[in-house]
C-alpha cells in the first residue's frame, strides 16, 4: 500500500488577508494551479506567494522539492491531476502531499497516474479524496533498479512529448504573428511603398474592396431537428468546426427526402466551400473553416453560412486565413447583434465588410507560407498523439509487470 512506502499529509488553509501575499516570496500552490496541467514531474507553477514571516508565524509547512501533489477536493476534473513539486513550496489544504520514503519517487508518481480518482472519491455531488483511501492504494513494486529504469523510460517519453509541445507552440505563435503581418502588409521585404486606407496602411499595389465584390454565394444551411442515427446525409454543425477543421467524430444526420419539401441536394457542400458560424455565443461567432471532402456528401445546418468566393479575385484558402486575423475578428464584433441566448450577424452586414486584397500570385505565396506552417503543426500534433499513446500503453504494461525491463545486477 502507498502508506507503507510514503508519508501522506496535507497542506495549510490559505490565509485570507490580502497583505499576507503582498511582496511574498514563498510559493503557495493551490488546487487551481495544479488544475492547469494534467501531470508534471517538475511543477513550478504558483499563483500566489506568501510572506516568509506569515509562513513562520502561522507554522505553515514548506514541502520539499520532489513532493508529489494530488488534489483531494475541488473541481472534479482536477482530481486526476498529478504533479511533482519542482521547488520548495507551501501548499493548500485541498492538496494531498506524498513524500516517498521506500521506493523510487518518480516510479510511484507514474503508478499514481494510473489510479483513477473516481475509484477513491467520496460524495458524488462534490467529490473529495481522503488521505486514508489514498494511503490504501496498492502500488506494485519492482526491484529498486527496475523502478529506476521504468521511471527513466517514462521520463524520456515525457521529455519527447514536452519537446514536441514546444515545437507546436512555437509554430502556432509564428503562424499567428505572421498572419497579423503578412495578410495586412504583405510578404516581408516585397513591398517598398505603402498607402493609407480605411483598413489601415497597406502595400501600394493592393486594393481595398468590400466582401460583396468577391462573394459569389453566401447562404445559411438547413434548419431541422437532426438525428443521431445515420438516416441519410451527415450535417455539419458549428460544433463540428474545431481549430479551422471539420471534426467528423460527432456528426448528426438528416434525410435525403425532406418532409418539409426542401431540396436537400442544394445544401450539399463542395470542396473548397467556406463555412462561417454566424449564430452562436459571442466567443464562437465568426469561426470558420474551408470544407474538404470527408469521404461522403454532407450538408450544413442553419447557423452556418456557406460561402463561395470568386476564385478569379481571391483564393478560398486566402480568405480562410483572413478570417483568422484580428481585423476580421474586430469586424465581426462590430456587426454582431447580441441576444439573450445567442448572438448573430446578417449576410448583408457581412457583405459590407472591407478587405485589403493582394494579387492572386501573392495570395498563392502567402497561402503557401501559412499552409506550410499548418502542415508542420499537424505533423508535430500527430507525433505528439503517437507519443502519448505509446506512453499510456507502456505505463500500463511496465507498471503492472506485464512487460519487464532488463537491469544490470551488481
Amino acid at each position: 500500500m502507498l502508506s507503507q512506502i510514503a508519508e501522506l499529509s496535507t497542506g495549510a488553509s490559505a490565509p485570507q488577508e490580502v497583505e499576507c501575499y503582498d511582496k511574498g516570496t514563498v510559493p503557495f500552490v493551490r488546487t487551481a494551479d495544479v488544475g492547469q496541467v494534467h501531470y508534471s514531474i517538475n511543477f513550478k507553477l504558483a499563483g500566489d506567494y506568501l510572506k516568509e514571516d506569515v509562513v513562520r508565524e502561522r507554522g505553515i509547512t514548506i514541502f520539499k522539492k520532489d513532493t508529489i501533489l494530488i488534489p483531494k477536493s475541488g473541481a472534479s476534473t482536477f482530481l486526476n491531476h498529478r504533479v511533482i513539486l519542482g521547488m520548495d513550496a507551501a501548499v493548500s489544504s485541498h492538496l494531498a502531499t506524498i513524500h516517498v520514503t521506500e521506493a523510487n519517487n518518480k516510479f510511484v508518481f507514474y503508478a499514481l497516474c494510473l489510479v483513477k480518482a473516481e475509484n477513491l472519491t467520496q460524495n458524488a455531488g462534490y467529490p473529495s479524496l481522503r488521505l486514508s483511501d489514498l494511503g490504501d492504494c496498492e502500488i506494485l513494486l519492482a526491484s529498486e533498479k527496475e523502478q529506476e529504469r521504468i521511471a527513466e523510460i517514462l521520463i524520456t517519453l515525457d521529455e519527447a512529448i514536452q519537446e514536441t509541445e514546444g515545437i507546436i507552440t512555437s509554430a502556432e505563435r509564428l503562424k499567428k504573428g505572421l498572419m497579423q503581418t503578412i495578410l495586412v502588409k504583405g510578404i516581408p521585404g516585397r513591398h517598398k511603398k505603402f498607402k493609407r486606407t480605411n483598413v489601415g496602411e497597406i502595400p501600394e499595389d493592393w486594393e481595398v474592396i468590400t466582401l460583396d465584390e468577391i462573394l459569389d454565394l453566401i447562404k445559411s444551411g438547413l434548419s431541422r431537428l437532426l438525428n443521431h442515427g445515420d438516416v441519410g446525409v451527415p450535417c455539419i454543425r458549428s460544433t463540428n468546426i474545431i481549430d479551422g477543421k471539420i471534426d467528423a467524430s460527432d456528426l448528426k444526420y438528416w434525410y435525403w427526402e425532406d418532409d418539409q419539401g426542401a431540396d436537400v441536394k442544394t445544401y450539399v457542400l463542395d470542396e473548397g466551400d467556406i463555412l462561417i458560424n454566424f449564430i452562436n455565443s459571442l466567443a464562437q461567432i465568426g469561426k470558420s473553416c474551408v470544407y474538404h471532402d470527408i469521404g461522403r456528401k454532407v450538408i450544413y445546418t442553419t447557423n452556418l453560412f456557406r460561402i463561395k468566393v470568386n476564385q478569379n479575385r481571391i483564393l478560398s484558402e486566402y480568405f480562410y486565413y483572413y478570417t483568422l486575423t484580428s481585423k476580421y475578428q474586430r469586424d465581426i464584433v462590430s456587426i454582431t447583434k447580441p441576444a439573450v441566448n445567442q448572438a448573430s450577424f446578417t449576410s448583408s452586414d457581412f457583405r459590407k465588410l472591407s478587405i485589403a486584397l493582394p494579387s492572386l500570385p501573392e495570395q498563392r505565396q502567402i497561402v503557401t507560407i501559412l499552409s506550410t506552417l499548418d502542415l508542420r503543426i499537424k505533423y508535430e500534433s500527430c507525433k505528439k498523439a503517437g507519443l502519448e499513446t505509446l506512453k499510456k500503453s507502456l505505463m500500463q504494461k511496465l507498471l503492472s509487470g506485464e512487460i519487464r525491463v532488463k537491469v544490470e545486477e551488481n
